[in-house]
């Protein structure tokens, strides 16, 4: 860079106190002119810093956001006069401004990140911290050079942001020479706190805002166990409550505190220096000894963080690690930590993505609904739409969602439609041949003498599990507590046997039927509950567990069926969903701790309901993103296999490689192999599950083949009447289980339950070909 380039420093401070721009500005003047812009209430009396200095003057008192909008206009205005060939923008104050100055000036932009403000998990930061984040997120992509102040912050902004290179550092700690001995003696008469009261004292300098997040509270604790001679200095200004006492803002000359004694300082009140004090002093003040502290691995604002990408996947992967002999507030489905207090995290939204998701739905559904032919494909393509929306477009949302992950959300959504309506087109003339051949027997499973035969068969085939291999009959009318640990260890210590193996195959091939035969009782809806509740109560009798989902999913099909053959029931219902659905949700978030054995959470009801809520939305974040930072990717040839060999019974497939999807990913962001204490399922999402895989290059054929296949399925159900049970048992299949649990939800249903369906129809057509066949053979004129 050649020494005629004019660079303008913008900085939303005084630039009196701000050691770090002004080393920014003497490496700039090694190259150019400088032109500072900072702000203060203080007029500008004298340049202190850069070839030329000017200020924005806030008046004391001004209420925010006048203060940035002054500062934003003299800067636009500024850049405009100057035409800089460098804006170099000091700190998330200045992120924007300079963004925009640099455009007005066609500068080049560097940006200088004093603090880091990218949210880490579990953090829930102000909502002024979020829009300073959400500025910062949008500028820095822009800057040609971003500089942090440690290397581990450089590499968190450069893995967060869509940096054009990755961003480099310079430290807050400069090497500074040693002042002369009347320097030093200025000081400490400006500072009596910094004299020492001994030869052999040491002191102990805390240099920065008085903030519960710079671990301050433990270096005051940690006083205590030191020797007598060690003396803790507090340089810096702020408020913070520490245990039960209070640090208050001090007279930097006269003031000291004992923290141990709980005494209250106001400024201009003096007290007597004790054992350890914390004298509150101007920052400039020196010591032989500083103490920078971290706590609980968030070392965000200290000068020498520790390594900040780890803490970051560290963190990710401690939220769902169980520590030994921990009780861990999730299941098989996967919840979200709950925070210091019990209580739910804040969801920080980013506002420009969460409208143009808004937007983009908007837009989907109605074309969605355009391609579609009939009810029957609205109902099946619809709620997928809606469902992945709700599971991954909230997630997506958020000021933590990286950029590919916002984009793989609107290309899953176009390739999901377009392979939904190609599968459709593709086996309309197979739907219509289904339709002319099998009409009447499905009609018969659907309400006639087989449809009570089906249900008799699904409930017998449930009951007998409380028979074979362990009796628990009698639980029926003594159920157990809910214990998820011992049903999901189970899962890898239990053989099932012969007989196991072959009810719950049985079950498996009954299940689309007995959804399909629950038609038949349509417009009886006590019994129609009964039926829906009462193979789940027996489940629940024989595992000691059940999923919230499976009564979940219950529910809904009760709804939609009543609403559909019960019209004057709408409102009510209506009435009955908005009222129960957040005691439900909270009694849900209740039913996470209970079936680990732990205390019921003292969330009230909205709260458990919105704690919920958020665990379910932000399992892309929580669990994908880790998921997709490990590089991990998925065999295909094992994942084609398990596809191909579904029909097959486990016993049968011997040591064949195949892949069991959930359990991979759940080993990969676990870290615990799977059977080992600690293990459980975690969802993805449907994103991070097709960039699992396929790559983040073929992440497409993913939606391309579900929608492929729920087209193919609504193709051969439009035509069939009567046929309406087995459509919204698909629909909220799709809505809830697709797009919560991924395909290892879904295929075994679509593929193995409706095995014995097809069978039936491919039968059914045969035979009905065969007797035309006789017929058009003894016609007269055959």
């Amino acid at each position: 860079m050649t020494a005629s380039r004019k660079w303008l420093v913008l900085l939303f401070g005084d630039i009196t106190f701000d050691g770090r721009v002004r080393r920014m500005i003497d490496i700039a003047s090694e190259s150019g002119t400088v032109h500072l812009l900072d702000c203060s209430t203080a007029p500008l009396a004298d340049r202190v810093a850069g070839d030329s200095h000017a200020r924005c003057v806030v008046a004391p008192g001004m209420s925010q956001p006048h203060p940035h909008l002054a500062f934003l206009r003299q800067a636009l205005v500024t850049a405009r006069r100057l035409r800089p060939d460098v804006v170099l923008a000091e700190d998330f104050f200045t992120a924007m401004p300079g963004r925009l100055a640099a455009g007005v000036s066609g500068a080049r932009l560097v940006y200088d990140a004093h603090e880091l403000i990218i949210p880490g998990p579990g953090e829930h930061p102000s909502r002024r911290d979020r829009f300073w984040a959400r500025l910062e997120r949008h500028a820095a992509p822009a800057a040609d050079l971003v500089i942090a102040a440690n290397a581990e912050r450089a590499a968190i902004m450069t893995e967060s942001y869509p940096l054009r290179r990755p961003a480099t550092h310079m430290r807050n700690i400069p090497t500074v020479p040693r002042p002369a001995q009347d320097r030093l003696a200025e000081k400490r008469a400006a500072y009596p706190a910094l004299e020492r009261r001994a030869d052999d004292e040491v002191l102990v300098l805390y240099q920065g805002a008085v903030v519960l997040d710079r671990g301050l509270p433990r270096i005051i604790e940690a006083m205590a166990h030191l020797p007598d001679r060690i003396r803790l200095i507090v340089a810096g200004d702020g408020f913070m409550r520490c245990g039960d006492r209070d640090l208050w803002l001090c007279d930097p000359k006269h003031a000291a505190l004992r923290p141990q004694q709980g005494v209250r300082i106001r400024p201009g009140r003096a007290v007597g220096a004790g054992q350890r004090p914390a004298a509150l002093a101007h920052p400039a003040c020196r010591a032989p000894l500083g103490a920078v502290h971290r706590s609980g691995g968030q070392c965000r604002h200290g000068g020498g963080a520790a390594d900040g990408v780890e803490r970051h996947r560290a963190a990710q992967r401690r939220r769902y690690r169980r520590v030994p002999g921990q009780q861990h507030p999730r299941g098989r489905e996967g919840a979200r930590e709950r925070g210091p207090a019990g209580g739910a995290g804040m969801i920080t939204f980013d506002p420009f993505i969460l409208f143009f998701v808004a937007v983009f739905l908007m837009i989907a559904l109605p074309i969605s609904w355009l391609v579609c032919n009939g009810s029957t494909q609205r109902l099946l393509l619809l709620p997928m739409i809606i469902g992945f929306s709700l599971f991954n477009g909230f997630a997506i949302s958020t000021t933590l969602a990286p950029g590919y992950m916002i984009i793989s959300y609107f290309v899953f959504i176009i390739t999901l439609v377009f392979g939904f309506r190609l599968g459709a087109v593709l086996s309309y003339p197979l739907g219509v041949t289904i339709a002319s051949n099998a009409t009447a027997v499905l009609a018969d499973f659907a309400e006639g003498r087989m449809a009570k035969k089906v249900l008799i068969l699904y409930l017998i085939l449930i009951f007998v599990t409380l028979v074979v291999p362990t009796f628990r009959v009698h639980l029926l009318f003594a159920p157990p507590s809910p214990d998820l640990r011992s049903f999901f260890d189970a899962q890898f210590t239990t053989q099932r046997g012969a007989i196991g193996a072959l009810i719950s195959i049985l079950t498996t091939l009954v299940t689309p039927l007995y959804y399909l035969a629950l038609y038949r009782y349509r417009d009886r809806s006590r019994i129609l509950f009964f039926l829906l509740l009462a193979p789940l109560y027996m489940e629940y009798v024989r595992d000691a567990y059940i999923g919230r989902y499976e009564i979940l999913f219950a529910l809904i099909f009760f709804f939609i069926m009543s609403w559909v053959f019960k019209p004057r029931w709408r409102l009510g219902l209506i009435i009955s969903a908005l009222a129960l659905t957040p005691i439900l949700a909270s009694l849900a978030n209740a039913y996470t701790y209970v079936r680990l054995g732990n205390a019921v959470s003292s969330d009230g009801i909205l709260q458990g309901f919105f704690t919920l809520l958020e665990g379910e939305v932000m399992l892309p974040i929580e669990i994908g993103r880790p998921l997709i930072a490990s590089g991990e990717q998925a065999d295909l040839v094992s994942y084609v296999i398990w596809i191909a060999t579904l029909p097959i019974p486990g016993f049968l497939k011997g040591g064949l490689p195949i892949i069991r999807l959930n359990f991979e990913i759940s080993e990969i962001v676990l870290g615990v192999p799977r059977g080992s204490p600690g293990f459980y399922i975690v969802l993805p999402g449907l994103i991070s599950e097709s960039i699992f895989l396929y790559g983040k290059a073929l992440f497409a054929l993913h939606p391309l083949t579900i929608g492929m296949l729920m087209g193919f399925f609504a193709a051969i159900l439009q035509n069939i009447p009567r046929m309406n049970a087995l459509v919204y048992f698909l629909s909220i299949l799709v809505f809830f289980n697709l797009n919560r649990g991924g395909v290892s939800s879904v295929l075994p249903i679509l593929i193995n339950g409706f095995l014995l369906f097809a069978i039936i129809v491919f039968f059914t057509i045969l035979r009905e070909q065969a007797r035309r066949k006789r017929q058009s053979g003894h016609h007269p004129n055959g």
